[in-house]
C-alpha cells in the first residue's frame, strides 16, 4: 500500500520535473536534446510505474 502510494506520487514528481525542465531549456539546440532525451527516458520510468499502479490497484480492487 505505501509503495502504491509512493509511486503515485513519484508520478507526479517526474511530471511537474518535466515541465520545469522544458521550460528553463535556453534557446541551444544541445540543450533542448538533453532535455528532450531527459524527458523520454523519465516518460519509460513513469509507464513502468502507472503499469504498477493500475496492476496493484486491480489486485486491490480499487478498479
Amino acid at each position: 500500500m505505501v509503495l502504491l502510494i509512493l509511486c503515485i506520487v513519484m508520478v507526479f514528481a517526474v511530471l511537474l520535473l518535466q515541465i520545469l525542465m522544458l521550460n528553463e531549456v535556453d534557446s541551444a539546440k544541445d540543450s533542448l536534446f538533453d532535455a528532450i532525451v531527459c524527458v523520454i527516458s523519465m516518460n519509460g520510468l513513469m509507464y513502468l510505474a502507472i503499469n504498477y499502479i493500475i496492476e496493484k490497484a486491480s489486485s486491490i480492487g480499487w478498479l
